[in-house]
């Protein structure tokens, strides 16, 4: 009679008997959860492709259009505010959800991996103005749990670790399926699918139409109204300090004309307002001087940066001065048209391309062009210190 082991080179009966009573025990006790699968960037070779090396960042996430129902346990926690620091911090907003592994891999086709979003129906609650909305985390970490082992020594349950997503960029493409009432759970009748007629509410370029509720995109990011105390700083900042500080005002001197030729015999002073000195008009503003400038006239070029005041002097356009009240403006705003730059540009041509571009797309990694000379410096000062040596009696 041969010894009795649970392990086995297979699969057997054993771990088929094991996996069926795993994914029963989930389905029995577990919770329904909506899956939004990763699918890479826009455009991109799948989910293996960085739009980004330099950073090792994937700002454009595109997440497939099919939401995929699955059973998952997790343990609810309570969400606790860290107020040690200044500001309001939460410091439980990270889930850990066991899936079953055969389950996910015949729903999904794949491994859950870090950048798909779970959105849990569970967790549906109502903001203070009334707008139901589930809760939605981003998976941060996969692994096979330690406890889903059975007694034939193989894994048969997937544990993710996710954390609350946020109303960011990356994340744009489920915003707008949220917005449009994808998935936001009565309307898909539980399953988060986009129930027929609610796709006219999404436009031809994938973003929301005018049937879209933004109410619903802001309630989903849980820092929304702690943002809103933030922009409340910011305006009133900005009504406070209007100009740069570095701006000073010169409305009240008086600059000397030369009455022979009616031009200012100081240019480019400081603190400039981009105005004609001493209230003089102006031809213009514009991108371009107009043919119809006269001698001793001013205009105002706004395609500088930043704008420049000339006179026509002659057959010349002399620059006066710059305008360099700048209006001040808070950094984060500055990084958000950065970040969140979606524009595309199109050249004379026709060709388009996107406004923001990666660095590694915009600066080519090259060979060193010195790399021969530092190889040749370092011989020559080798054979120099060797004659040194020499000459020195050292050698």
């Amino acid at each position: 009679m041969p010894r009795i082991s649970m392990w086995k080179p297979n699969k057997t009966f054993d771990f088929e008997y094991a996996d069926r009573m795993s994914a029963e025990n989930l389905h029995i006790g577990g919770s329904g959860l909506l899956i939004h699968k990763y699918e890479g960037p826009p455009g991109g070779d799948g989910i293996t492709d960085i739009s980004d090396f330099l950073f090792l960042e994937i700002k454009d996430r595109q997440y497939s259009d099919t939401v995929y129902e699955m059973r998952g346990h997790y343990t609810p926690e309570d969400v606790d505010y860290d107020l040690s620091q200044f500001g309001i911090f939460l410091s439980s907003d990270m889930m850990r959800i066991v899936f079953h592994y055969n389950e996910m891999i015949n729903i999904l086709g794949r491994k859950l991996i870090s950048g798909d979003v779970i959105e849990v129906t569970a967790e549906r609650d109502t903001t203070i103005e009334g707008i139901a909305i589930n809760e939605y985390f981003v998976i941060q970490d996969a692994l096979y749990a330690a406890p889903g082992h059975s007694m034939t020594w193989r894994p048969h349950l997937w544990k993710v670790r996710a954390k609350q997503m946020p109303a960011s960029a990356e994340y744009q493409d489920v915003l707008d399926k949220i917005a449009t009432g994808d998935t936001i759970g009565g309307e898909g009748n539980g399953t988060g699918l986009m129930p027929p007629g609610w796709a006219d509410l999404v436009g031809p370029d994938g973003t929301p139409g005018p049937g879209c509720d933004p109410a619903i995109m802001n309630a989903v990011n849980s820092y929304c109204k702690m943002l809103g105390v933030t922009d409340g700083i910011v305006a009133e900042a900005e009504d406070n300090v209007f100009y740069d500080p570095k701006y000073f005002t010169v409305a009240h001197l008086w600059i000397h004309i030369d009455e022979a030729t009616g031009y200012p015999l100081m240019s480019y002073w400081a603190g400039g307002d981009g105005k004609p000195p001493n209230g003089a008009p102006l031809k213009g503003i514009g991108t371009s001087f107009p043919d119809d400038m006269v001698d001793g006239e001013y205009f105002l070029r706004v395609d500088y940066t930043p704008d420049r005041l000339f006179q026509k002097q002659g057959s010349c356009y002399k620059r006066i001065e710059d305008d360099l009240r700048k209006i001040w403006t808070a950094t984060n705003r500055r990084l958000d048209t950065f970040i969140d730059n979606i524009n595309i540009s199109a050249t004379d041509d026709g060709e388009t391309f996107r406004e923001k571009q990666s660095i590694s797309k915009v600066v080519s990694a090259k060979k060193d062009a010195n790399s021969a000379h530092k190889i040749k410096t370092k011989i020559d000062q080798a054979e120099h210190e060797r004659i040194a040596k020499k000459l020195d009696g050292a050698e």
